[in-house]
């Protein structure tokens, strides 16, 4: 991993002690646009690109916009980069991160929303729901099926009613991104096992609206031979979730 620290976007952690990670593999199509929304929407927000090896301009775009640069030489994965965004938070001292997806479906105005109930202690993970704003975007038949049953697994496994547990959209506190540093985590699908994790280590999980949009990749990460690849990787992460020593997180 390589860090760039970029001019004024670094300036005052002590005085802003939230950060934005946006983990980004060639993002070049929305990036540039999704930066200056997510500033403005977020003043006090430290930004973090995280750049998994991309092969287009994601990396000159990220450094015009003179956000923090962390760099992967290599594509490692989403979970990794959040990983790498989460552990730079932990070292420079953050009391609460936010994950924005780099390809235009997260909406950089639902980040205050999504803040608000971890910066308060209402919660230690807020995840973002797309089902719970009617005016969200919504996935085809087969993947609004398998959300549901993934909700299902996860509430017959941690008695947490989560209704969109693919979502990306999440805010943590401290206690939570730790759980993100252990051995073991996913390195490209995380975010149903998390939840799994949240539960065996004893933080609190609350749900808020947010609106999602489609991607505006023109391939979607999930199609064809990928969606048994995606659903065998997230239910193996789910068994080693499950697998895991549940101590409860401690204060700091």
């Amino acid at each position: 991993m390589k860090i760039d620290r970029m001019s004024g976007q670094n300036a005052g952690v002590a005085e802003r002690r939230v950060m934005v990670i946006i983990p980004a593999f060639n993002e070049e199509a929305a990036l540039g646009s999704l930066i200056p929304k997510a500033r403005a929407r977020c003043p006090r927000c430290d930004l973090v690109v995280v750049d998994d090896g991309s092969t287009d301009d994601t990396l000159k775009i990220a450094y015009a916009a003179k956000v923090i640069v962390l760099r992967h030489p290599v594509n490692l994965g989403y979970g990794a980069s959040l990983q790498t965004g989460i552990e730079y938070a932990l070292r420079r001292g953050y009391s609460t991160v936010a994950f924005l997806d780099a390809d235009g479906q997260h909406e950089p105005e639902d980040l205050e929303k999504l803040l608000a109930p971890v910066v308060s202690g209402q919660c230690d993970v807020a995840i973002g729901s797309r089902f719970l704003d009617p005016g969200s975007y919504r996935h085809g038949v087969f993947r609004k099926f398998g959300s549901w049953a993934f909700s299902r697994l996860v509430r017959l496994l941690t008695s947490i009613p989560v209704t969109d547990p693919t979502s990306g959209a999440r805010a943590l506190n401290r206690r939570a991104m730790r759980l993100y540093t252990r051995e073991g985590f996913p390195d490209e699908f995380p975010d149903v096992s998390a939840i799994v994790l949240y539960h065996r280590y004893g933080l609190r999980v609350c749900e808020v609206p947010v609106r999602m949009y489609p991607s505006v990749k023109k391939r979607p990460m999930h199609r064809g031979m990928t969606v048994p690849y995606y659903i065998f990787n997230v239910f193996f992460s789910i068994l080693i979730a499950l697998l895991q020593e549940g101590t409860p997180a401690k204060e700091e």
